[in-house]
Formats: structure tokens, sequence, C-alpha cells
């Protein structure tokens, strides 16, 4: 809906638990979202130590958006295919958001599709922002 009048912006849902939704569009770092994606099996690690998670954002990454990553005259590159290339690190990152009971309720109370998960970052207080591709 949003992808044909806004390209370069993200979709953000933030939900904060447990009072009430509200959805806001902003530009997101794009250098969050690609950090995200290739430091996911490292944010697994980190997973497994959360015990709270106060607040859940979550992006709906453009299948068109580019990673800042992306070489001068080098057509851009999506956030998924740095996801295909890190394949074990999202793999790992989605088993430990799966094993942790804190961040499955999460998952399960925001609706969120754990198999379209290709990011997270964590906030300092232990909130999650997932970057759905």
């Amino acid at each position: 809906m949003f992808n044909s009048l806004i390209p370069q912006l993200l979709l953000v849902l933030t939900l904060t638990v447990p009072t009430a939704a509200f959805a806001q569009l902003e530009n997101s770092a794009p250098e969050e979202a690609t950090s995200a994606v290739l430091n996911a099996g490292s944010t697994a690690n980190q997973i497994h130590h959360l015990r709270q998670v106060p607040s859940v954002g979550v992006i709906y990454v453009d299948d068109r958006y580019a990673s800042p990553l992306s070489r001068a005259g080098e057509e851009g590159r999506s956030l998924g295919i740095y996801a295909e290339r890190n394949a074990a690190g999202v793999t790992k990152l989605r088993r430990a958001l799966q094993s942790n009971p804190v961040t499955r309720r999460a998952i399960a109370e925001h609706g969120i599709n754990l198999r379209q998960v290709i990011g997270v970052s964590i906030g300092t207080t232990g909130s999650l922002r997932f970057f759905i591709g």
C-alpha cells in the first residue's frame, strides 16, 4: 500500500506491552536494518539472555529497499539478498527467538510470523525491533 508512495520509508508498527498499540510511518535508519540482518547470528546469542521484552517494533522492509552497503554504480541490493547470504545466522536467530519463552510470547502476542523475520535489533531495555522481509 505505502510501497508505491514512499519506497525509501519503512513501515513501523510499534506495540507497547501491555498498553494499546499505535502505528506510525517513520524513517528507520537503513544502517540499522542492514546491521540487524548481517548480525543475526550474534544477535541470537543475546536473545538467549533476555528476561523481559518491554516493547516490540515491527518493520516491514520493502522488497525494493536498497542497503546502504551497495557500491557506487551497483544496483542496490535488497536486504533479502543479505538474509539469503547469511542464512545460517538468520536461522540461528529464529531458533533463539523460538526457544526463549519471553521472546516466543512477544512474537505470539504481536502476530509476528517467525519465518519472515530476517533481523532483530535489541534496545538497551530489552525492547525488540523485528525486521520482516
